[in-house]
């Protein structure tokens, strides 16, 4: 549909596609009858700590797996990880999840998940588009976690907190967000900026599919008009509990994630 949106030659394009499954043995692949069916993504962000990136200025921003799973729904992708079946990822990416490192003792809680702090751990949640987490497409973000797929909000141990985003800031002062450390772009730091968070947003397509597909539509060589459009899909969120280290800073405790030698990439 990005490459032609008027679906020109659509059925043609449908028997090659059609033929290609059947000479590749798409059925055979045990991947294949793993997502057969499935609709929906699973984000999996681990709590191991891999890998330290330093960016523009900042040091040791320890790095945890963010995997994604397309064509897999929440309750597969338990079954699958319970039988040791689980395929390999479609994408993986790297995100900080350490917080408030360059706040004030003022701004932040005492307790591990509370204000401005790291986001709490758990395996409900939802990843959502910066267009269907507000009544107003309006948003600093491009990706935001949600408890319940429709706002920005979760519930923490200091109450409701929202606003919890992937982007490409550092972790020092994130508030709490998952961060995957490009920089701004600036010209002569040395960074990437948005690009990773593109990045990975293209590779869910889940999380924007319906809003490219909302009016599709073909007309058929008899005239009929054919609904091509998408429903929205949900894209589900598994934040492992995170290894880390207590410290403190500013006369108040924080949680230091770290590299575990023999785990390290």
């Amino acid at each position: 549909y990005r490459i032609n949106n008027a679906f020109k030659g659509y059925a043609h394009r449908e028997s090659y596609l059609e033929e290609a499954v059947k000479t590749l043995k798409v059925e055979d692949c045990p991947d294949y009858e793993y997502r057969k069916g499935q609709k929906g993504s699973v984000i999996v962000i681990g709590g191991k700590g891999e890998k330290i990136i330093n960016t523009y200025g900042h040091t040791n921003n320890v790095m945890y797996r963010l995997s994604v799973f397309r064509s897999m729904t929440l309750e597969k992708y338990n079954e699958l990880k319970k039988e040791d079946k689980l395929p390999k990822a479609d994408y993986i990416t790297y995100v900080t999840r350490d917080a408030h490192q360059g706040l004030s003792a003022s701004e932040r809680s005492e307790k591990r998940y509370g204000t401005n702090n790291e986001c709490p751990q758990g395996n409900k949640y939802h990843l959502v588009s910066k267009k269907d987490s507000s009544i107003d497409d309006k948003g600093r973000y491009t990706m935001y976690i949600s408890d319940n797929n429709n706002n920005r909000d979760i519930q923490g141990p200091n109450g409701f907190r929202d606003g919890i985003a992937i982007h490409e800031h550092d972790r020092k002062g994130s508030k709490g967000c998952l961060t995957l450390a490009s920089g701004n772009g600036e010209p002569g730091t040395n960074t990437l900026g948005k690009i990773p968070v593109e990045e990975l947003y293209n590779e869910i397509p889940d999380l924007f599919l319906h809003e490219v597909m909302k009016d599709a539509e073909r007309t058929d060589d008899n005239g009929l008009v054919h609904d091509m459009s998408i429903d929205r899909r949900p894209v589900r969120l598994i934040l492992e509990e995170r290894e880390v280290i207590e410290k403190t800073n500013n006369n108040k405790p924080y949680w230091e994630g770290f590299i575990d030698e023999e785990y390290k990439v």
